[in-house]
């Protein structure tokens, strides 16, 4: 019985590591964003590609 549970733990323990393995191997590269965007009074910007910048960081405040 004790190798049974052994053999069980292993393979408990190798299962979870490859879970976490393949969750880190498919996180998206990027996003898809709508919405609406307008100028600092509220004014609808012209139709047309637009660059936007997103950063992600460790913590509310002082984050890296």
């Amino acid at each position: 019985m004790k190798l049974n549970h052994t053999v069980t733990l292993v393979a408990g323990l190798l299962l979870s590591l490859l879970t976490a393995a393949s969750a880190i191997a498919i996180a998206p590269t990027s996003m898809s964003v709508q919405g609406r965007l307008t100028d600092a009074t509220g004014t609808p910007l012209p139709a047309g590609n637009k660059t936007m910048t997103f950063k992600i960081f460790d913590a509310d405040v002082g984050g890296a």
